[in-house]
Formats: structure tokens, sequence, C-alpha cells
């Protein structure tokens, strides 16, 4: 009897052995394929409406085409409330995510199935909690939420606002694709998942400092170059400083060069190249903080 029980574990483990390499050779095969297909001259059309993603050089142009063609065929789209899902969304949406992801090596946002859509801003029950104990449960006005349970939220008006708009600090599907990454660990704390023990310590070194000082010019409100709503907590920090990275590069990269190096060497991206590439007229020229 031992000896059989011993048998069942011994082939249960070399099927899953097997399941799981054959999986990961499908996956990278068929990943390879999206990849050199690329997008339709439709699809195209709508990420080249997109500022962040028309500023890109041609390499990573395609590079991002070949991603956007795998985040479509691997996450699902559901609209609520009346919301249509159409290619616009699905692939603005998209475009936007990859960003993150460009130059990263991560796995498609593993956690995430679903990318929910509403037509508009909408309420959501927020909990209140004091020592640990829900005292109070309120609505709150939101415009996108992620979720490690596999569902990311966005008001379609607001995605497409931000992503229609040629400079500014705010893009919704950034703050909330960001928020995916902050959680790929399983634990969500600003912190996203980095390369070695320096890093690690490098970025709190300079992100505590930074997110103290955006703490303190609230309180005291003075300008800053970072939203408000970045010093919430570490979390809501690292998804507004996203925002910024992408959507303003040359003015963080002026006011808050420490930060910036961190976020670019994350990212593996300098968006302040691609921004610097355009010409002079528009070129975002808020005062520095």
């Amino acid at each position: 009897m031992e000896f059989l029980d011993i048998t069942v574990v011994v082939v249960i483990g070399i099927a899953v052995i097997a399941w799981t390499c054959w999986s990961g050779i499908f996956k990278r095969r068929y990943r390879e394929k999206y990849t050199l297909e690329g997008l339709s001259e439709e699809r195209r059309k709508i990420v080249h409406e997109i500022p962040l993603c028309r500023r890109l050089p041609d390499d990573l142009k395609e590079k991002l085409y070949g991603k956007i063609a795998i985040f479509l065929h691997e996450k699902e789209f559901d609209g609520c409330d009346g919301q249509e899902i159409t290619e616009e969304v699905r692939v603005t949406v998209a475009a936007l995510a990859c960003l993150l992801i460009l130059n990263n090596e991560t796995d498609f946002y593993p956690k995430l199935r679903t990318v929910v859509v509403h037509p508009h801003a909408y309420c959501a029950d927020h909990q209140v909690l004091i020592g640990g104990q829900v005292v109070e449960e309120e609505d709150v006005v939101k415009l996108g939420e992620s979720w490690g349970s596999g569902s990311l939220v966005l008001s379609w008006t607001d995605t497409l606002a931000d992503a229609r708009r040629q400079h500014g600090r705010h893009n919704v599907v950034l703050h909330e694709f960001a928020h995916q990454l902050d959680q790929l660990d399983g634990v969500a704390n600003g912190t996203p998942t980095l390369a070695s023990k320096e890093d690690y310590e490098r970025w709190e070194q300079v992100m505590a400092q930074e997110f103290q000082k955006l703490q303190r010019k609230v309180k005291n409100r003075e300008y800053h170059v970072i939203d408000e709503y970045g010093a919430e907590n570490r979390v809501e920090f690292f998804a507004v400083v996203t925002e910024s990275f992408f959507c303003s590069p040359a003015i963080v990269r002026e006011t808050h060069p420490d930060m910036y190096r961190e976020l670019a060497k994350y990212y593996k991206l300098d968006p302040q190249e691609w921004e610097a590439a355009e010409p002079a007229h528009a070129i975002n020229t808020e005062p520095a903080a």
C-alpha cells in the first residue's frame, strides 16, 4: 500500500512538471506568434492617437505593438452600465498598460484576468477602518481600481481623456496598472519587484525621502510637482509618481532627479528622451517646484 501511494505521488509529480513545461513552451510560442504578427493598421491608428505612445522611437513602437497584441489575446474586457467594449477601448487600455512593461520582462500582469470598464466615474463602497475595525461604509466616486484578485476597473471617459491629453500629470490607466505591478509579489507596499538587495535599499532610501517631502509640502500648502494624492500612503505614492514619470518626465527629472533615476532604472525607460524629441512649442513649460 505504501509503495502504491509513493508511486501515485511520483506519477502526479511527473505530470505536474510535464504540464508546467508544456504550458510554458506553449505560452512562449504563441506569444512569439502574436509578437511577430503585431497589430493591424486599424489598431495601430488607435495607438497613434495616444501622445505617450506616438512619441516612442520606431523600435520601441514595434515592440509595443507586439506586447499589445499579446495583452489583447490574454486579457478579457467587460463593460458595465452600458459601456460597449470597442476596439478603441481595448487597444487604448492595452497600449498604456503595455507601456509600463515595454522594457521589463514581467509576465504580462499574471494576476490580472479581466479589465472592467464603466462609461464614467462610478461609486464604490469604501470601508473606514479604525483600530483594524470597520466603523463606517460609504460610497466614494472612483475613476479606477486595481484588485489583486484578478480584476482592474476603469472609467472610460477618464481613460480616453487622459490617453489623448498631450501633457499633464494624470493617467488613470498608468496609475491602476502601476498598482498591479506593486501587487505582483503579493504585497502592495509601494515597492515593486526589484533585481537585487542593493536596488531595494536604494529604492527605499530615495522613495521614503521623496514621500516625506511630498507630505510636508502638502501639509504646508507649498507648490509640488507630484499630485497630492500621492501623499496618502506609499502605495498611492508609487502609482502617482509613475503617472508623473511618464506624463511629465522633464519636470520630474529636473525637480526630483534621484526619484527619476530610480523609476527609469525600474521601468528601463527614459520618457524624457521622447519628450525632448518633440517640437519646442509642444513641451510642457509648467514652473519647477
